[in-house]
């Protein structure tokens, strides 16, 4: 396996996120990338803050929107156990949505960013919790025909997320740990990290824009409901992002033994989160994750068509290479600095570059 990689040019990728922290892209910055289901090279770049401690690879990070293939996961978990369907609209499983707009939204349009609502909404500045936010949710008009069009939208996973809890009963913070952590024996990915973790700091968010924050979370919306919700809200670590993209990767070099579930779903179900859900003509998004025809899916020039993954605003990438069984994940702290997401999307584009041109 180690041996069908280019150590050099990992390397190479490695000092292009170096050279972003001594920039001031980030503070912080881990590099992770595994193939085959292996992690072959680990990183960790720079401090927690600007005076803070040097991190390491168990260092925590916002992930901010990577929290959505999260949630995505535990949806897909409902549909294997018959609680839910694709197909039908979201007035099916929440009769009280029946009379607004968005109960005529399919599942899958949620999951996939079709399903017309706006892209994002200041619920922060009136809302104070999850069911305050869903009636705002509910009673906002939509921008487009569900189905018809791809606007990527924290307001749909939002949605998932209380959905989720409705059917389950439960709540997302425990069925991320119960579904997701503890088959693939995450140790630290959490919401709510505890203040004993090593976790980079950010900042210079809309509703608290002189805050510096460290182990709360900076999406405004998520922070306002109460740091749990579908789109936002979970601190991770890079190999444990990585273990989540590897669950959906098929591999003859997968461990055997039943008591090591790294498989979360079904063959079938891991494949629905992999490959495209919405037509080529309006772009492309699994249910969960962005793939091929979407212009945010960063996996560069050298990816394959097969590429699928996700990005946080807080800085923060997982891709995976279904052709190549290759996984990249990027973490950083962007946010911690003022500024656009320019510097950062192009460290994105020119790591996945690098990484993939190592593959041999």
């Amino acid at each position: 396996m180690k041996d069908d990689m280019d150590f050099a040019r990992l390397e190479m990728a490695g000092n292009l996120v170096q050279q972003a922290v001594g920039n001031r892209v980030c503070t912080a910055a881990v590099l992770l990338v595994g193939h085959r289901n292996e992690v072959i090279y680990e990183r960790a770049f720079g401090k927690t803050e600007e005076n803070g401690t040097a991190i390491t690879a168990e260092t925590l990070f916002d992930l901010a929107s990577l929290t959505k293939p999260v949630t995505a996961t535990l949806l897909m978990t409902l549909v294997e156990r018959g609680m839910i369907a694709l197909s039908r609209p979201l007035s099916d499983y929440w009769p009280e949505m029946d009379k607004h707009e968005v109960g005529r939204i399919s599942i899958r349009q949620l999951a996939t960013h079709t399903s017309g609502l706006p892209s994002w909404l200041p619920l922060y500045q009136q809302a104070n919790c999850l069911t305050g936010a869903i009636d705002l949710i509910a009673n906002t008009p939509l921008e487009s025909e569900p189905g018809g069009s791809y606007r990527y939208s924290d307001l749909g996973y939002i949605l998932l997320g209380a959905l989720i809890q409705r059917l389950t009963g439960e709540t997302l913070d425990s069925l991320v740990k119960q579904k997701v952590g503890e088959p693939l024996c995450w140790k630290y990915t959490c919401y709510h990290p505890q203040g004993g973790n090593s976790i980079a700091a950010t900042g210079n968010c809309n509703a608290r824009p002189n805050e510096k924050l460290c182990g709360i979370v900076h999406d405004a919306n998520c922070w306002a409901l109460g740091g749990v919700t579908g789109h936002a809200g979970l601190f991770g670590t890079a190999r444990e992002m990585a273990s989540l993209a590897f669950s959906l990767i098929p591999s003859s070099n997968q461990p055997k033994s039943p008591d090591h579930r790294r498989n979360l779903l079904s063959p079938a179900a891991a494949q629905v989160c992999r490959e495209s859900q919405i037509p080529n003509s309006i772009g492309g998004h699994s249910i969960g994750w962005f793939t091929a025809d979407n212009d945010m899916l960063p996996a560069g020039d050298l990816m394959s068509r097969s590429a699928f993954g996700h990005t946080g605003f807080t800085g923060t990438m997982i891709v995976a290479d279904l052709d190549r069984e290759l996984v990249l994940v990027l973490l950083t702290n962007r946010v911690y600095f003022p500024g656009d997401n320019r510097a950062v999307s192009l460290l994105r584009r020119h790591v996945a570059n690098v990484v993939s041109s190592a593959c041999q």
